[in-house]
């Protein structure tokens, strides 16, 4: 049903210190990481989260200046090392202890899919480094405001940070640019009335999740509670064997104001009922959208013969499908005056890279829709 796009994205480093729920091109401040002078890629393995006021990183940004991290995935457990002395964050328990097996008390590290996420000001405390956040404003991108997040381990670094800054002026407009897949002009930042790239608020995009049994879901609810996206809403498609054993899930996916529907694996009225009273059971609602996919056309015709409501997605979104990069320029529509049901696969995957994709749908300014379950039935809507 589902046409799947390769989705293996370099993200930007974005964090959610954001201005405003409203989808404006400066509704998110991009947080470039820098290690010591050297800028560090743009993906999402080296992006920044925000959370509670702190700033996590992922491990992996240490390992790339030159410290020793490895995880326990099994165990919920990540561990950083220079010399003898070490932390162990443990995510399933929301604790972080030191080399001497004393508890430490620090903002509670947290994975989203395989990916760790430790506080940064903790962190470069304990093993004495130092990190400095420069704010770059609009100086080089006059329509964005930017960070820059730079930790130091050399006792004294190449450059200061204005001096590193201006030497890397070409680097973080270039990256920007080709992030959201906007032109970038002439080698000088354009004047601040130059006209702004375009944008796709005539876009409409209704996005919908399925599969929140893997260990994704809960990064994607934390991607879509950040203040700018507090607008951004979607339908979570459920299956009747996932609803009893993810019942605080499903009454936060209800509680944070988005839509529940029902995954049809066989797509008869009787597995529809049957999820549909553990629903009931769990949340006291009752949602009249169903979904599925190998079983579509039963389900369609258990819609239509029972006042349901159908919903088919007209694109699918597979972070790791192939394997392959690609811009998310070219994985959203942009021709103007469409409307578009994306679904997405909840997995960590997805998970870690949500909250630079709803990032992306903010800046450029797409009209994101949430499906209700008190809409007209949409049985037309079908696979394109």
């Amino acid at each position: 049903m589902k046409k799947r796009m390769a989705a293996a994205i370099a993200v930007l480093c974005l964090a959610a210190a954001l201005i405003s729920p409203t989808s404006t091109r400066a509704a998110v401040i991009p947080y470039f990481v820098v290690a010591n002078d050297i800028l560090l890629p743009f993906e999402h393995g080296n992006m920044p989260y925000v959370r509670d006021g702190e700033i996590f990183v992922p491990r992996e940004v240490f390992r790339n200046l030159g410290i020793w991290s490895f995880a326990n995935a099994g165990r919920e457990r990540a561990r950083i090392y220079i010399g003898e002395r070490h932390v162990t964050f443990f995510t399933q328990d929301g604790l972080t202890m030191d080399h001497n097996g004393n508890f430490l008390n620090w903002p509670t590290p947290f994975r989203i899919g395989a990916r760790f996420y430790v506080p940064l000001r903790q962190v470069c405390g304990f093993f004495g480094l130092t990190y400095e956040i420069i704010d770059v404003g609009r100086d080089i991108i006059p329509e964005q405001q930017m960070q820059v997040i730079r930790i130091i381990t050399d006792a004294i670094p190449a450059q200061d940070g204005a001096r590193f800054i201006e030497s890397n002026r070409d680097a973080l407009r270039t990256a920007y640019y080709d992030y959201y897949g906007l032109p970038q002009g002439d080698a000088d930042p354009p004047s601040p009335d130059a006209d702004l790239p375009s944008t796709f608020g005539d876009v409409t995009l209704y996005l919908s999740f399925y599969g929140i049994g893997g260990d994704g879901l809960s990064g994607v609810l934390d991607a879509f509670d950040l203040p700018a996206m507090a607008d951004y809403r979607a339908c979570f498609f459920v299956r009747a064997g996932e609803i009893a054993g993810h019942a605080d899930l499903i009454r936060r996916i209800s509680g944070s104001g988005h839509t529940v529907g029902i995954w049809l694996d066989e797509g008869t009225p009787e597995e529809y009922r049957r999820a549909s009273a553990l629903l009931f059971e769990a949340l006291k609602i009752k949602t009249l959208l169903i979904s599925a996919d190998e079983s579509a056309e039963v389900a369609m015709e258990t819609a239509q013969a029972h006042g349901l409501i159908f919903w088919a997605a007209s694109q699918g979104f597979d972070p790791i499908m192939d394997g392959a990069g690609a811009a998310l320029t070219d994985m959203f529509p942009t021709v103007g005056g469409e409307r578009h049901n994306i679904i997405f696969d909840c997995s960590g995957e997805m998970a870690s890279m949500m909250h630079g994709v709803l990032a992306f749908l903010s800046v450029n300014e797409y009209n994101v829709m949430r499906i209700t379950e008190t809409m007209a039935p949409v049985a037309a809507i079908i696979e394109q």
